[in-house]
This record gives C-alpha cells, sequence and structure tokens, in this order.
C-alpha cells in the first residue's frame, strides 16, 4: 500500500508519524522551475516571431560554413599543388604573409571575434558587415598557407554579422538583434 502524497510505502518507518517534518513535506511541482523561464511568460512575445528567422540564419549560416570550407580546401589544392617543399614552401608562405598584411590596408580591418562579442553586448551585433570583405580573404589564404588558426573564428563572426545583417532588415529590437547574431554565430560553429 502506498501513500498518495509521496509515492513511498506506507510500511516505509521514514514515511511513518516519527519521521522528520521534511519527509512528509509534499514535493514541488515539476513544473514549478518553469514557472520563471523567461521563454515561457507572456511578455515574450517576439519568441514566435523569432522562429522563422534564427531558423533562416542557421540554414545560411550553415550554408556559408560550407562554402567557406570548400573554398578553403580548393585553396589549399590550389596553393600546394605538387606539394611544395624547400623554396617553394617558402614563396607560398612569404606571398601569403604579404597578402595577409596588405589586404586589410586595402579592403579595411577584419576586426574579431572579441570585438564581435563585444558590440554583442553594447549594440546587438557588429557595426557594420564589410568587415567581412577583408576577413574572408584574409582568412583563407593564411588558413589555406598553413597558418596556426582554424576556421572557427572567421565563420563564427561571418554568420553572427549575417544573423546581425537579417535582425536589421527585419527592424527588430536590440534584445532580437542579439538573439539572432548569437545564433548565427552558434551555426558558423
Amino acid at each position: 500500500m502506498e501513500d498518495n502524497r509521496s509515492g513511498v510505502p506506507a510500511s516505509d518507518p521514514a514515511s511513518g508519524p516519527d519521521a522528520p517534518a521534511s519527509a512528509n513535506a509534499p514535493r514541488p511541482s515539476p513544473v514549478g522551475p518553469l514557472r520563471n523561464d523567461p521563454f515561457l511568460q507572456p511578455g515574450m512575445k517576439s519568441l514566435g516571431r523569432l522562429i522563422g528567422p534564427a531558423i533562416a540564419v542557421g540554414v545560411v549560416g550553415g550554408l556559408a560554413g560550407l562554402l567557406y570550407l570548400k573554398a578553403l580546401w580548393l585553396l589549399q589544392r590550389l596553393i600546394w599543388f605538387h606539394g611544395a617543399i624547400g623554396w617553394p614552401q617558402l614563396a607560398v608562405l612569404l606571398l601569403a604573409g604579404a597578402l595577409a598584411g596588405w589586404l586589410p590596408l586595402l579592403l579595411g580591418d577584419p576586426g574579431g571575434v572579441d570585438l564581435l562579442v563585444d558590440n554583442i553586448h553594447v549594440l546587438g551585433g557588429p557595426r557594420d558587415i564589410r568587415q567581412l570583405r577583408s576577413l574572408l580573404p584574409v582568412s583563407l589564404i593564411c588558413i589555406a598557407a598553413g597558418g596556426a588558426a582554424g576556421p572557427e573564428a572567421p565563420l563564427v563572426q561571418t554568420t553572427g554579422s549575417l544573423g546581425t545583417w537579417l535582425a536589421d532588415r527585419l527592424k527588430l529590437s536590440l534584445s532580437d538583434r542579439r538573439i539572432l547574431t548569437i545564433t548565427g554565430m552558434a551555426a558558423g560553429f
């Protein structure tokens, strides 16, 4: 036989009259903590509005990542066409370093993920998507030539910027803009 309140058998000494008060106390409802979840609050009207844009940012971010990795693969095959060793390898590295230094001067500062994160807190996302003009070619050249960086940081910055761009076009609030920016960053990672 079970006690209906706690689900503990009635013969259990922990549920008898001599049991501590906490053993006989009603258990909290498992739904109780969900009442504090901001996504379930009535004031979160924008959640439904963000599902479509968030899916779009995720799909576009995933495709951008796929295109970036494919371009990186092709560029690596182009640069290292014969497994260059010795002087050709040195020439490739010097040319890649020169391009990585010259392109930001020509196309503008590529920014960085740290700047993107700072801007999320202040502006809700990056200031300008034009930073991608130099970020993409510089990162592709550096990584393809054998640089120590990986594709994660440029992809996170690129797809986060795409999320912010879409939020700007939809004229979303600052908090919704942050959500789409972070959604884009997650898609790129």
